[in-house]
């Protein structure tokens, strides 16, 4: 089998959904978010095979997939202010973990991928209509440019 399917970009993540074919063990510098109704098979290097619905892979972490008829594999680079919101709702540790169901439910979806993100992404961030205009705009800016002088650029757009 090979990997045969769809993928998207994103100002600082990637996402593809279709089949998955074999591969070694393997480290990405992003986090790694991996789902599929018909379930993920996750080989950690130092721990057991995990087998379950979806997982979530931490920076840095030794792992491969097993083959898979169709799952979603998402990259997020981890500085992003969307990885860190994602991050905060997991516990602590650089250990392949389960996904949270509600995870699983956006990610299986059948919307295009620009939509998935969107939606996975507003589960975890608060509402900007619960924030400050000015704070909500700053942070459109974090998530939005990942390089360079990234908070001054947020601060002058934002006006804080």
């Amino acid at each position: 089998m090979n990997w045969c399917g769809e993928y998207a970009f994103g100002e600082a993540w990637f996402a593809y959904r279709g089949a998955s074919a074999d591969n070694r063990s393997h480290a990405h510098a992003s986090l790694q978010l991996v789902a599929s109704l018909d379930g993920v098979v996750v080989q950690g290097s130092s721990s057991p095979q995990h087998t379950g619905p979806g997982w979530v892979i931490p920076p840095g972490t030794p792992h491969a997939l097993q083959p898979a008829r169709s799952l979603t594999l998402v990259l997020i680079e981890p500085q992003a202010h969307s990885a860190k919101a994602l991050m905060r709702t997991l516990p602590t540790g650089g250990a392949v973990q389960p996904m949270p169901l509600e995870w699983v439910r956006q990610l299986t979806q059948s919307l295009p991928l620009q939509a998935l993100m969107a939606n996975l992404v507003a589960m975890q961030v608060p509402s900007p209509a619960i924030l400050p205009a000015a704070l909500s705009l700053a942070l459109q800016q974090l998530d939005a440019r990942t390089q360079g002088d990234a908070l001054a650029a947020a601060v002058l757009a934002s006006g804080l």
